[in-house]
């Protein structure tokens, strides 16, 4: 079975080469590729996380689904802006990537609740 970390890293090495190449080349074209990317990976998070979705917390099921579910939208946002203005991809992405850094606090100040010693 192939290691998951090494399906990641060849997943982000083949969009990154992609996307250079492209960017060169058609950069709308490259927003595509971007977002077909993105999506994937926000799919291959879910399904990776399977196990975890099944027996984990409440809190790593939400974080998980949140992930995926961010993921798909940047995914699709990037597909959408081919197609749209770029000024609307900004304002969304902009968003969500306060959703995400919302995510990180809370999880950073749970973690550390959890790892402080009681009286």
């Amino acid at each position: 079975m192939i290691n998951r970390n090494f399906i990641m890293g060849a997943i982000e090495v083949a969009a990154g080469v992609a996307l250079i190449i492209l960017a060169c080349l058609q950069p709308n074209i490259a927003l595509i590729i971007l977002g077909i990317a993105i999506i994937a990976l926000a799919v291959y998070y879910l399904f990776a996380n399977m196990n975890a979705l099944k027996s984990g917390s409440a809190y790593k099921k939400a974080l998980i689904i949140c992930i995926s579910i961010l993921g798909l939208a940047v995914g699709a946002l990037f597909i959408a802006s081919y197609f749209e203005d770029t000024n609307e991809l900004f304002i969304a992405l902009g968003a969500i990537s306060l959703v995400a850094g919302v995510l990180v606090i809370v999880r950073t100040a749970i973690a550390k609740a959890n790892s402080t010693p009681k009286k």
